[in-house]
């Protein structure tokens, strides 16, 4: 049973997540200019529900896109797909 009143804790061991984390914003952010730039869908690779919710924090605000996550058929991975808006 956990412990409600406990802190919360995220160990960084060698700068790991942030250095994830601002490779996912890049990944995520040249997603959105293909979408708007070729006017269809971008489809990133499958990725955890953490750097998921990453990418679409990072694309929440921008502008001519809109984004979605996706089951991969047969599988329990998912995608995220970055659409142009119409």
């Amino acid at each position: 049973m956990q412990d409600k009143e406990a802190p919360k804790v995220t160990v960084d061991v060698g700068n790991y997540r942030t250095e994830n984390r601002e490779e996912l914003v890049k990944k995520a952010n040249e997603a959105a200019d293909k979408a708007r730039r070729w006017g269809e869908v971008v489809e990133m690779e499958p990725m955890t529900a953490f750097d998921r919710r990453t990418v679409h924090q990072t694309l929440a605000e921008a502008e001519g896109i809109t984004t979605e996550s996706i089951e991969v058929d047969g599988t329990a991975n998912k995608v995220i797909l970055v659409r142009p808006k119409k």
